[in-house]
């Protein structure tokens, strides 16, 4: 995955579900917000190449997770 539109066609196809992860990890529109674009983001700052679809939807996914997780962690010790 390189070009621009590349990455557009994947954020329409996947924010829907990333933010909706982000919000029942958070509770927070907003920070659900923060977390799903720092999921993007880091799809864009280090391209990867999937396999299929269903490859790239679940590593987005467990980013999704992961990113929400250090969220929690970094609110639980004052960060």
């Amino acid at each position: 995955m390189a070009s621009q539109t590349e990455v557009e066609a994947v954020y329409r196809l996947h924010i829907g579900a990333v933010y909706r992860l982000c919000y029942s990890y958070l509770g927070s529109a907003a920070k659900a917000e923060d977390a799903a674009q720092a999921v993007f983001l880091s799809l864009v700052e280090h391209p990867r190449t999937f396999n299929d679809a269903e490859h790239e939807k679940a590593w987005l996914i467990v980013c999704a997770q992961n990113r929400c997780r250090d969220v929690m962690r970094s609110a639980r010790w004052g960060g």
